[in-house]
């Protein structure tokens, strides 16, 4: 029996360390859950915090794209509004700024890029579409609503060689013939052109209708026909390209610098090559290949052609001046409306003593105004405004007086019904020192002569006749500060409050 307890009592102290290995295991396996879950928990946190902070990034990106919405309603040009932020101290952030305006495609793109507090960054383009009007119109040295002629020595320069003198040409033909140079584009809005005995172009030409280049007809950038013909023979050039809604017919070796592109037929013939680029047609090639310099010709469809945004003509009114700062001056009727050709003009002496901007009302002149003076010099001190039913202006000097720039506007208002003969006429007005800068503003017809002294402004007119001699500079409408031009239409405008494209894009680098 001792010997049965014994036994047992070795085998019990035998077994005792048994369960270790389990309850070791036991705990590994415990430890191990817990690490894992803990991991779990604090790979979620991350995960949460990443997303929160991400959701916090694309809300502030969201928010920067209204917020430059809400300016571009208050901008005066909302293509060039500046970049804006979100208020100091607020928590995310963003950065939001207008990236382009397409005048071609009438849209404006904004972009922001919202922050986290932890910095993480979204980023979001919106496009906005835009009314179909232009920020601008090109710089517009003469605009005239009716067939336009310019001949025998008629000069139309640039003063500045970034803002070339443009004619726009509303409705109509326009016509430049021997002796006639223009250092800038011409728009023929609503019909053809037609250029000959070397009158040069300096820049494009653009016409809704037929273009025919002949003589030593010249333009030294594109000529454009939206809807009609081109057509080159004599000596004429086109220095750029060429391209045309309807057909091509060149007679002329070199005749095209560029590229052609015609929507119709393109026809060939005389001395090769015509063009010294590439040809694309849509309808029948006539003559070699070897008028073509720049490769095969090829097959395509017609190209996409649309005119530049015209100048919108915009009604002048007594209102509109005052309005712009300029103070009203009676004018008397009777002789101060043809000022005596002797001795000092009296009215127009009490002008030269001005010094703050005035607007002249001589619209009681019953015949308008007129003044011929030969060798008499005007001194202005201010920007003045003359409102008259016509004016007959010829042979005097204009100058500063305080030797500071100023401006003069020469306005017929509208509407009226336009008279047989001119409403401004214009002639040997000389600008000493080219201090002064003015605008004749009709809606009817403006002539201008030929004789020696260069009009130093501008043109607007219902219609234009004459032989000018013109340097173009800039100068707005009344009480305009503005450089894109006088002539309206104004800075484009929202038209729709919802964005036609809004995507996440690469945020930039934060650098």
């Amino acid at each position: 029996m001792r010997i049965w307890r014994e036994r047992t009592r070795r085998i019990g102290s035998e077994e005792r360390g048994v369960a270790l290995p389990m309850v070791l295991l036991v705990f590994v396996v415990g430890v191990a859950l817990i690490a894992a879950f803990l991991v779990s928990i604090v790979g979620s946190s991350q995960v949460t915090t990443a997303a929160k902070a991400d959701v916090q990034a694309q809300a502030a990106a969201e928010a920067g794209i209204a917020a430059i919405y809400t300016e571009m309603l208050a901008a005066d040009d909302l293509c060039e509004l500046p970049a804006i932020e979100s208020p100091a101290g607020e928590v995310p952030e963003y950065t939001a700024s207008v990236t382009g305006c397409d005048d071609s495609a009438f849209t404006v793109t904004v972009r922001s890029t919202g922050i986290a507090p932890n910095g993480q960054r979204q980023t979001v383009e919106a496009v906005y579409p835009l009314d179909a009007s232009p920020s601008q119109s090109p710089p517009v040295a003469l605009r005239t609503g009716k067939n336009t002629v310019l001949a025998s020595d008629t000069k139309i320069r640039a003063v500045d060689p970034a803002a070339p003198a443009n004619l726009f040409v509303e409705s109509g033909n326009f016509t430049c013939t021997a002796g006639a140079k223009i250092e800038g584009s011409v728009y023929v809005l609503n019909g053809g052109a037609e250029l000959s005995g070397a009158c040069p172009i300096g820049g494009d030409l653009y016409a809704k209708g037929d273009i025919v280049i002949n003589g030593s007809g010249r333009v030294f950038g594109d000529a454009v026909s939206v809807s009609g013909n081109v057509t080159l023979s004599g000596g004429a050039r086109v220095d750029g390209s060429v391209y045309a809604a309807g057909n091509l017919v060149s007679g002329v070796q070199n005749g095209i610098g560029g590229n052609a592109h015609v929507g119709g037929n393109a026809s060939f013939s005389g001395a090769t090559p015509s063009v010294l680029g590439t040809l694309k047609y849509g309808g029948v090639l006539s003559g070699s290949t070897a008028f073509v310099a720049g490769g095969p010709p090829v097959k395509a469809a017609a190209p996409s052609l649309s005119m530049p945004h015209p100048p919108v003509w915009v009604d002048l009114s007594m209102d509109t001046i005052t309005d712009a700062g300029f103070a009203l001056q009676p004018w008397q009727s009777g002789w101060e409306c043809s000022p005596l050709n002797w001795g000092s003009p009296v009215g127009l002496s009490a002008w030269q003593t001005y010094t703050s901007p005035k607007v002249i009302d001589a619209r009681d002149c019953a015949s308008g105004f007129n003044f011929e003076y030969w060798g008499y010099e005007l001194k202005l001190r201010t920007d003045l405004v003359i409102v008259a039913t016509s004016f007959n202006l010829r042979g005097f000097k204009i100058s500063s007086g305080d030797g500071q720039p100023h401006k003069l506007w020469l306005v017929v208002l509208p509407p009226k019904t336009c008279p047989a003969a001119s409403d401004i006429k214009l002639d040997s007005i000389d600008f000493v020192g080219k201090k002064i800068t003015a605008l004749a503003y009709s809606p009817c017809d403006i002539s201008m002569g030929n004789s020696g002294a260069y009009w130093h402004g501008a043109i607007f007119s219902g219609s234009f006749s004459g032989t000018p001699l013109f340097d173009y500079s800039y100068i707005g409408l009344p009480g305009q500060t503005t450089s894109g031009g006088p002539w309206g239409g104004g800075d484009p405008t929202l038209a729709s409050d919802r964005a036609i494209l809004q995507r996440n894009v690469d945020t930039p680098d934060a650098s």
